[in-house]
């Protein structure tokens, strides 16, 4: 017996249960239904006894009790049809239980399972914030979502695919790998590689023979995936080091990279020999993300050595031989990271004596790669080498500067950098010294200002928040104990804006001087600086009432009333002025726009609530 028609009653019949029996009389929606089955009724008693009831049911005038009976028998006859005609066969092979079970728990309610199904299965955004933070409150224990975590590394957006590969399925352990392992195809593209990953970071043996294959037989993102999968294996290095000569480079960085991480004997002599080859750049990369402790003191040997030929033959002499030699010692950099050991310690010293050969030559960016290398040396000696480079070049300036600051008092740092001995040399020094001096504020303005991006509150607009990028000042406190006190004097010297209101401290006639003729000469806030300059006045200690006036200059500003949304320090101080200004404030409204205008409008409804 077909089902189609009786569905077709029965959805009838659900419309008319919501709607009311009242509606059924006449219904042509029935009465359209009505012959095909008074048709097959000729054949059938059961589709007969339909067709009465159907006919009764949408007789007009029936009262609703009888309405209401009618629709309630033809529902029960309905649904005793259609429960005949459903089918209980199997479908598939029958097989036995798979052996073993999970202790996995099943505790989540359904509103979070809810909720990560949706963010698991759907595309839009803001699943990801939804996935990672289901994550670090432990949800990804439940047995119900290993199976949407597996399919997640199939998901469009890569960045959660790769936190489901990295992160959620690994954290089932040994649970999750069969469910990985049954569903591996290895002629897959890129979500077959994420699978084999998790499988490998599970590190079950068994699972070996399937990476092996893979290895061999897979699509090339598999085969890459699997390759650097088998460097969690020690028994693969043969097989790793045979993978390293094959003739595609994906292929290659991935045994080298798979060789890095199993660190063994044989692992690490073929890395070490990569460095004759045409591989050395593929091997030094392997070995930065994985470091060799045992490996670093022979390659630190083998920099030491190309350094030394280079001196003793003059540096290469053609281009070629030159850019050869430079993508050895780069790769043996490169593979060495920071790691600091005696034979670079006297290849660097080196470097740093030989300066001047070494910038004939044209090997500059190895010069700069020293003076870091010593930046980062504990040795005395290295801080003796720099100053030896900022003679030489003010271009190494920052490097001796920096180390200098964290090594020697702040009375000593300010009396190299800053002491009457370079006054005196003025004259003599010319336009080198102002270059000196440049080179000083830069250095200073990386250290005190420290240019981040912050998150506030707009409790004009909503409470909503909003980012502001911005030059915070180090801490007065801070600079008060780790720079020596004439540097103020310095910077004021040299115009250097930021910096002095930076070092601004309360009885500073100079600074005081200097930081209120500015605010009057530069209240634009386009660059910024009128804003410094108020941090100053309160880095000064100067009266409340000074600074409000100061204030009120850069507001009245004509220029200023451009801005979309007023800086988050300008908006604080002026939640702090006093009602007296609330007239002065008022005058502004019209003047900005946009945020800005909100902005005052907040605060004159703070003034007088």
């Amino acid at each position: 017996m077909s089902t189609t028609l009786l569905n077709e009653l029965r959805l009838e019949l659900d419309r008319l249960y919501i709607a009311g029996s009242n509606l059924a009389g006449d219904d042509f929606r029935l009465k359209r239904l009505l012959p095909k089955f008074q048709a097959l009724g000729e054949r059938s008693p059961v589709f007969k006894r339909l067709a009465e009831g159907m006919e009764g049911l949408t007789q007009s005038g029936n009262p609703p009790e009888l309405g209401a009976f009618r629709l309630q028998d033809l529902g029960l006859l309905l649904t005793s049809v259609l429960a005949t005609q459903g089918s209980t066969d199997i479908r598939g092979e029958v097989g036995p239980l798979p052996d073993g079970g999970t202790d996995l728990p099943t505790t989540l309610t359904y509103r979070q399972l809810s909720e990560l199904r949706g963010a698991l299965t759907s595309n839009g955004g803001g699943r990801y914030e939804i996935v990672t933070s289901a994550f670090e409150k432990g949800y990804f224990s439940d047995l119900r979502l290993l199976p949407l975590a597996v399919r997640a590394l199939g998901d469009p957006y890569a960045e959660l695919a790769d936190y489901a590969m990295r992160d959620i399925i690994p954290s089932y352990g040994e649970q999750a790998a069969p469910l990985l392992a049954a569903g591996f195809d290895p002629a897959g593209g890129r979500p077959q590689a994420r699978r084999l990953f998790a499988l490998a970071a599970i590190g079950r043996e068994e699972d070996m023979t399937l990476i092996a294959g893979a290895a061999e037989s897979g699509s090339e993102e598999v085969r890459i995936a699997a390759i650097e999968s088998m460097g969690r294996y020690p028994e693969f290095a043969e097989e790793l080091i045979r993978y390293c000569g094959d003739g595609k480079k994906a292929v290659r960085q991935a045994a080298y990279a798979a060789l890095a991480e199993s660190a063994t004997l044989e692992a690490l002599e073929k890395l070490y020999t990569a460095f004759g080859s045409k591989d050395r750049e593929v091997a030094a990369e392997a070995l930065r993300r994985c470091p060799s402790g045992i490996l670093n003191p022979r390659l630190a040997a083998l920099l030491r050595s190309e350094l030394q030929q280079a001196e003793e033959s003059g540096w290469p002499a053609g281009d070629k031989k030159r850019a050869a030699s430079l993508r050895r010692i780069e790769a043996l950099r490169t593979a060495l990271g920071d790691v600091h050991l005696p034979d670079l310690d006297a290849a660097y010293d080196r470097v740093a004596v030989h300066e001047k050969e070494y910038i004939v030559a044209g090997w500059t960016d190895l010069i700069e790669q020293a003076a870091a290398y010593l930046e980062g040396s504990e040795r005395p000696e290295a801080l003796e080498r720099l100053f030896e480079l900022e003679e030489a070049e003010v271009r190494f300036l920052p490097y001796a500067f920096r180390t200098a600051a964290t090594r020697l008092t702040p009375r000593e740092v300010f009396a190299r950098y800053g002491g009457t001995r370079l006054d005196k040399l003025k004259s003599a020094l010319g336009a080198k010294n102002e270059h000196r001096d440049k080179a000083i504020i830069r250095t200073l303005e990386a250290l005190i200002l420290k240019s981040q991006m912050r998150i506030y509150e707009m409790p004009w607009n909503d409470n909503k928040e909003y980012g502001f990028q911005r030059a915070e000042m180090l801490a007065p406190s801070r600079i008060a104990v780790e720079w020596d006190e004439r540097w103020l004097d310095w910077l004021i010297d040299r115009d250097a804006l930021q910096l002095v209101c930076a070092f601004a401290r309360p009885g500073h006639a100079r600074a005081e001087r200097y930081i209120k003729g500015k605010l009057k000469e530069k209240p634009d806030l386009r660059d910024g600086h009128a804003v410094d300059l108020l941090k100053g006045m309160e880095r000064l200690g100067s009266p409340d009432s000074l600074r409000h006036e100061m204030l009120l200059l850069v507001l009245e500003h004509k220029r200023n009333s451009t801005h979309y949304v007023l800086d988050p320090y300008l908006f604080e101080q002026m939640l702090s002025l006093p009602p007296d200004y609330a007239e002065r404030l008022q005058m502004l409204i019209g003047v900005y726009r946009y945020d800005s205008a909100r902005q005052i409008e907040y605060v004159l409804k703070e003034m007088n609530p």
